[in-house]
């Protein structure tokens, strides 16, 4: 197999232990690890996908020691994964929303989910963005709600990252390039915003709360959590 690595998360991902182990993606390619005291790669599953996954992110569910897997792929669908109690990768729900997986206006490019775990948001590059609320209808059994589409035009999506609101309406945070231009000589004029966004979960809508403009040199946002905030 490949040592290029795709991506990699970290998570209670299995059903017979309670610590943390890491997952690595490599396009098709699924391995679940951890070292041990003397810094060994000891490789617990290795699993080879059928199709290229594009995202991957762990899924923190409120009262459950296990952490699920949401994975957007290029057949235009987004999945929800677990380990069993085997420690064998199994899918637990699904949902396709296009055809193809790899074109800039297909979401799947960016993937994050909300920090209590109600909420998955699926982002293309430009244009459209799909959000899943995970609903729990018997105990164990998880499936995706009808996604909610926002399209919001020249815009590009550079990051999009889960903010911890605690058991408010999730939020979530994008770094994104304002293309609003009607020639190329006016391309210079292009902008690049810091945007808050929430989403209601009674009204199914998602609402900035806060937009700051940033300079053109920024590209990534890392959330920091306010200890004097904390609810116990």
């Amino acid at each position: 197999k490949s040592s290029y690595i795709h991506k990699t998360i970290k998570g209670r991902f299995e059903e017979t232990y309670n610590g943390e182990r890491l997952l690595d993606i490599n396009r098709n390619f699924i391995e679940l690890y951890f070292f041990d005291e003397k810094n060994n790669k000891k490789v617990i599953n290795s699993s080879y996908i059928f199709g290229i996954i594009r995202n991957l992110e762990a899924l923190s569910v409120i009262n459950k020691l296990q952490d699920l897997i949401v994975a957007s792929s290029t057949s235009g669908g987004v999945f929800l994964f677990k380990y069993n109690s085997e420690n064998i990768i199994t899918r637990v729900s699904s949902h396709f929303f296009g055809r193809t997986g790899f074109r800039r206006i297909v979401p799947g490019y960016h993937l994050c989910n909300d920090s209590r775990g109600r909420v998955s948001i699926l982002a293309a590059i430009e244009k459209y963005r799909y959000i899943y609320t995970i609903d729990e209808h018997t105990p164990g059994i998880y499936s995706f709600s009808s996604p909610v589409e926002i399209q919001k035009s020249n815009s590009i999506l550079c990051q999009m990252i889960s903010l911890d609101n605690n058991y408010n309406n999730p939020a979530f945070g994008t770094i994104e390039i304002d293309k609003n231009f009607k020639a190329l000589k006016d391309a210079y004029k292009i902008s690049k915003f810091l945007i808050i966004y929430e989403f209601d979960l009674g009204l199914n809508m998602m609402i900035s709360t806060h937009i700051d403009k940033i300079s053109l040199e920024y590209a990534l946002i890392i959330p920091v959590l306010d200890i004097q905030h904390i609810i116990p």
